[in-house]
């Protein structure tokens, strides 16, 4: 509470060489870790501790999430994994896993697990996008729009698959359609500039210059 970060770890390293068996230090030290940005040191602490709990799915998670972030896909996939096995179809999991598969450019079998992902998941947004982006990356511009249609017609608004649903359809042409989606998506967010600028830019490719222009003055 007084924000003596180095005491703290000072004190909790203490703990953990008079101990090695303290289990809850490891976990609260490893966050206070990755607070500081101290990535590696936080990822050693938590193996040692999952050597102690392998079926911890809170240190299983928070590992992965450090092998995401340092961009060691292959080790993150392997951990979600198994995190997966402990809980299946834990959404938050399959959505680790796919970015892990996703790293290392193995788009098909992450859009299978990311389309495993339910829709009343917090996560479900996030997925659908990932999926829309994937399905473009692979040459299916229209999967990709198709599922980010479905997503919005099942109430699941973020401003991103309207921005992006708004694009696809203007990429393959349908400036008109694009134009409407941009719309549908200020409706419910006004005072997004990136819709805005989505729709400047749909105005734009229409010949419509005065209606681009407020768009992009907004």
């Amino acid at each position: 509470k007084e924000q003596q970060v180095a005491e703290v770890i000072d004190l909790y390293q203490e703990s953990i060489k008079e101990n090695p068996e303290l289990l809850a230090v490891y976990k609260q030290l490893a966050r206070i870790l990755i607070l500081q940005e101290r990535y590696e040191e936080a990822l050693s602490l938590l193996k040692h501790a999952q050597r102690q709990q392998p079926d911890d799915l809170r240190i299983l998670t928070r590992i992965g999430l450090l092998q995401l972030s340092r961009e060691d896909y292959i080790d993150g996939e392997e951990t979600f994994r198994r995190a997966l096995e402990l809980i299946p179809d834990d959404p938050r999991n399959l959505y680790s896993l796919a970015m892990a598969l996703i790293g290392q450019q193995r788009n098909v079998e992450a859009l299978e697990v990311l389309g495993r992902i339910p829709e009343d998941s917090e996560v479900y947004p996030e997925a659908v996008l990932q999926r829309g982006y994937l399905y473009r990356q692979e040459g299916d511009i229209e999967q990709g729009i198709d599922i980010l249609q479905k997503a919005i017609a099942t109430k699941k608004q973020t401003v991103d698959i309207y921005y992006y649903l708004s694009a696809f359809l203007g990429e393959s042409g349908r400036f008109a359609a694009a134009g409407k989606v941009a719309r549908q998506g200020i409706g419910f967010f006004p005072q997004e500039a990136s819709l805005h600028y989505q729709l400047g830019v749909i105005y734009e490719r229409l010949d419509d210059r005065t209606q681009a222009l407020a768009e992009m003055t907004k």
